[in-house]
């Protein structure tokens, strides 16, 4: 596939440092989505300044503030609606070392399935109690993932390959907040995408504008990790699973993943079939395509996506469950047996 980045970044606000940010970005020559996120009329006029000023900036307003999660997911499906095929998130407000850019685009460019996270090297201006209450999230996303291989779920500097992404955003209810880039992370997980991490510097500037509510985010974040972890309860056979047997994501569109099957499994249905008859043919089916719906999350994400195109085309646009995938995948597999 091709590697056509993009520099993603949400702005809430952040006034002062966003210019400075963005003369660092624009020497990478990538288009640079910007999503004011219903920022104030100060904030405003700076940003369209930018904007005038870069050529590279793509500047998206939403007339209400969304959430930082809200902005990024707006800005995902723009940049992938674009052509994009990957965006590169990074805070407006200076904290993240943006020397590392091309760090984060050849792991991409060289991996281009996984998602490439920012691994945080913080100097003494990191917030003690910032610090420390990011390890509660760590053991946490370890617990949901059953797996070490995320080094840190908050920091907001990442790579996402957007089909994947825009496919999970558009199919899940994710929150827009604070909590966003933890439950994001955790769900590309669950579906299964190679994970990267690259050691990056972060700064945190004295006086700085933080959006963190002590509080509110901590409340909003413990609630999330309940649900994940229930979520990972029920997700656990498939979860082992791929702990057992990682598989390697060779393509990102189904109509270009290699056939799974065997010839010895294609010879046993159709002797099933000569010998049982249909229905036994048709019994048959059933822990044959639970096992590719399984181990299959590129299929099912494309089913998941279809279903939900399908839906809002005939005018019922609703919520697609598991079993609506697991139908249409059943009888597709059922087509070809006939």
């Amino acid at each position: 596939m091709s590697f056509r980045p993009c520099l993603l970044i949400p702005n809430y606000n952040h006034k002062e440092a966003i210019h400075n940010t963005v003369a660092a970005l624009s020497g990478f020559g990538l288009p640079i989505y910007i999503v004011d996120d219903g920022s104030d009329q100060a904030t405003q006029e700076v940003l369209a300044r930018v904007a005038g000023e870069f050529p590279l900036v793509r500047l998206h307003r939403l007339a209400v503030n969304q959430g930082k999660g809200g902005a990024v997911m707006h800005g995902m499906r723009v940049a992938h609606a674009d052509g994009m095929t990957h965006a590169l998130q990074i805070d407006a407000d200076g904290q993240h070392n943006t020397d590392d850019v091309p760090l984060f685009l050849a792991r991409g460019d060289a991996h281009p399935q996984a998602v490439v996270y920012g691994q945080p090297i913080y100097d003494e201006s990191v917030p003690k109690g910032r610090l420390y209450g990011r390890y509660i999230t760590h053991f946490w996303v370890w617990v949901e993932t059953l797996s070490f291989t995320i080094k840190d779920a908050m920091c907001g500097f990442r790579l996402y390959p957007l089909e994947e992404t825009c496919a999970l955003i558009n199919a899940v209810a994710l929150p827009t907040r604070m909590d966003f880039d933890i439950e994001i992370v955790v769900r590309l997980a669950w579906r299964g995408l190679p994970v990267e991490n690259i050691p990056t510097r972060v700064t945190y500037t004295p006086g700085g504008l933080s959006h963190f509510h002590m509080l509110h985010d901590n409340l909003r974040i413990s609630q999330m990790h309940t649900r994940l972890f229930f979520g990972m309860l029920l997700r656990l056979p498939l979860l082992l699973w791929q702990r057992i047997l990682p598989g390697k994501r060779t393509a990102s569109h189904w109509s270009r993943i290699s056939e799974r099957g065997s010839d010895f499994g294609i010879r046993f249905l159709f002797a099933s079939y000569r010998l049982f008859g249909d229905r036994a043919a048709r019994l048959l089916l059933y822990p044959i395509v639970a096992y590719f719906f399984l181990t299959g999350s590129t299929a099912r994400a494309a089913s998941h996506t279809y279903l939900e195109r399908l839906a809002a085309h005939g005018g019922k646009p609703g919520k697609i469950r598991w079993r609506d995938s697991f139908r249409h995948m059943f009888s597709f597999a059922e087509s070809n047996r006939m």
